[in-house]
């Protein structure tokens, strides 16, 4: 399916990504768009970036994924580039140009912090993020439900009193406090499955720790615990998950009409959606 005209009719009018590939099947260019259509539509009527008749000429087939909204077709357009290295993609090939967010598990008192880089060192990874200064706002209200560190390994060796985040409520001060232990571990489990997408896991864990502190008639930490559920239920969005599998996998999915049948495969690496094949045939 060439990018013409009378292909695009396929192609719906939905949010998503797109993949132009060649005739032996590589993808040459991912973008993304509000309405797929009508972005495919503009490289034949009017897109006149210098490369744009160059793509159109070699694109035999045309792929698209559906998202839900604008985020996260950024984020899968993202996914792709890295996945495929289109030789035509320019402004994405750099992979700081996206931000993660980082817990270091493999310390005694894991930190939370913001990174562009990835790292072999222990610590999980969650991302990537489109939006830095977002990141950075949204690690503030992580800050007040899952009260972590953020200073330096170093400078949490050499600290002897509590630095201002804990003044403002978005650190426990392990640095000078180790009877915080309990509850900073389980401030990390909570945190930890809150970036892996498990809010409703979360949330119902809070519900039975804020009945059990009601019921002991500790009611300032049965509020505190009120408090983190709220600002997950209404502030904090999770982040879409394809999978949680550590290992590979394909997704086939088919689709008849009266006269075609239809297969799409996804492609699905880290619980991360990373390509995507469709093959159409007539009915014999």
């Amino acid at each position: 399916m060439a990018l013409t005209p009378d292909s695009l009719e396929s192609v719906p009018r939905l949010t998503g990504v797109y993949l132009l590939k060649d005739a032996s099947g590589r993808v040459i260019y991912v973008g993304k768009a509000r309405d797929l259509r009508g972005r495919l539509r503009a490289y034949i009527a009017g897109d006149d970036r210098p490369y744009t008749q160059r793509i159109v000429a070699e694109t035999a087939d045309i792929d698209f994924i559906t998202t839900r909204n604008e985020s996260e077709a950024l984020l899968l357009e993202n996914q792709l580039i890295k996945a495929n290295k289109p030789r035509y993609n320019i402004d994405l090939k750099d992979d700081k140009s996206y931000v993660r967010i980082r817990v270091g598990v493999a310390h005694p008192w894991p930190s939370i912090g913001i990174t562009r880089t990835t790292v072999s060192d222990g610590s999980l990874y969650f991302g990537p993020y489109p939006s830095a200064q977002a990141t950075r706002r949204t690690l503030s209200v992580l800050g007040r439900v899952f009260p972590l560190r953020r200073c330096k390994d170093s400078e949490f060796r050499q600290r002897v009193r509590p630095c201002l985040y804990h003044s403002i409520g978005l650190c426990l001060a392990p640095c000078v406090n180790p009877s915080v232990r309990a509850e900073y571990d389980q401030a990390t489990r909570d945190l930890v499955a809150f970036l892996q997408g498990r809010d409703t896991e979360v949330v119902r864990r809070l519900r039975k720790r804020m009945e059990k502190a009601a019921e002991a008639l500790d009611f300032e930490e049965a509020a505190r615990i009120r408090d983190r559920i709220a600002a997950i239920e209404s502030t904090l969005v999770p982040q879409a998950v394809v999978g949680t599998s550590p290992s590979d996998s394909h997704v086939f999915a088919f689709f008849e009409t009266r006269d075609k049948i239809t297969a799409s495969v996804l492609k699905i690496q880290d619980g991360s959606l990373v390509g995507s094949t469709t093959l159409t045939a007539a009915k014999a």
